[in-house]
């Protein structure tokens, strides 16, 4: 239940969100769906319109943008 519980915050505040917020220096947004936990599905933002594959993976500091068509898994 926690998980779905979760799943559904994510996806509300994401929808909500997505159109009042632009992406700065240090956001993450998805490159692709997959867990979390792993580098690949992630990319940083280095500058004006600037993303690179991500070296490290977004924390609770981090603004994190999940693009439309990409489903993150999260696992505890």
């Amino acid at each position: 239940m926690k998980k779905f519980l979760l799943i559904v915050t994510l996806i509300l505040v994401c929808f909500f969100n997505a159109e009042a917020q632009v992406a700065t220096v240090g956001d993450y947004r998805t490159a692709a769906s997959g867990s979390w936990h792993t580098l690949a599905t992630w990319q940083v933002r280095t500058g004006v319109n600037a993303w690179t594959a991500a070296t490290v993976l977004p924390t609770s500091t981090n603004n994190v943008y999940i693009q439309i068509g990409h489903l993150i898994t999260v696992s505890t």
